[in-house]
């Protein structure tokens, strides 16, 4: 029976369906948000964000004084000491995992087309994780390999490592820290390694004070006019 019951879990299919529960997309969300950009120096930004139905408003405030106010389909930046507005639309793709809420699923999203086996088991920062592998034949992606550690209890996407055609790893996806909301389980605090041609970027980002809100007024996502 117990044979059995390791067969079951260990099915890639029960493994990617479970990580689907486990990520689906929250209806309504709120919270604090700080990113730390470093490259090569480091910059943090800090500000809030507001979720509903895959509408996104992102309103965040950086050292320099420029505030950013970041929508599903605009990016509009203001700079008060010099009273300058600039709007730029059409910044976000059909379609696309919400920005710095669910960069697992996201990522899960991307590789859709892949060729996903089960590697094996292992344990990492005191998780135990299935180990999966994911290729890509296509020669026009830019990532050929993949690696991705899948918590086995939770089914959060732990970790991810994306490789090149020469076997180079040029990205790095870390979760350090978690939030449930029922079935579905939000990264709060994670990091991004970008290996780029002229050094690594690196994003840290903290998600604090997640609530879900009775409601949010649709109103709230009408900014740019």
């Amino acid at each position: 029976m117990f044979f059995l019951l390791l067969i079951i879990i260990a099915d890639l299919d029960s493994i990617l369906a479970r990580v689907e529960v486990r990520s689906r997309e929250l209806g309504i969300l709120k919270g604090r948000m700080e990113v730390v950009f470093e490259y090569p120096g480091a910059e943090t930004l800090i500000g809030r964000f507001y979720l509903k139905n895959k509408n996104l408003l992102m309103r965040i405030y950086s050292p320099n004084l420029q505030d950013f106010l970041i929508t599903d389909t605009m990016l509009i930046i203001y700079n008060p000491e010099f009273k300058e507005k600039i709007i730029k639309r059409g910044t976000s793709p059909i379609n696309r995992p919400v920005p710095y809420i669910d960069m697992g699923p996201g990522i899960l999203g991307w590789m859709a087309d892949w060729q996903l086996e089960i590697l094996g088991q292992d344990s990492i920062h005191g998780y135990d994780l299935y180990i999966m592998e994911g290729k890509n034949n296509d020669t026009m992606q830019t990532y050929q390999r993949s690696l991705i550690w899948i918590d086995s209890r939770s089914y959060l996407i732990r970790r991810v490592e994306f490789y090149d055609r020469d076997s180079l790893l040029n990205f790095v996806y870390l979760v350090h820290a978690d939030q449930s909301f029922g079935e579905v389980i939000i990264p709060k605090e994670y990091e991004m390694r970008i290996l780029t041609d002229f050094g690594v970027i690196v994003f840290s980002v903290i998600l604090s004070a997640l609530e879900i809100p009775p409601e949010l007024p649709d109103s709230l996502f009408r900014v740019g006019g």
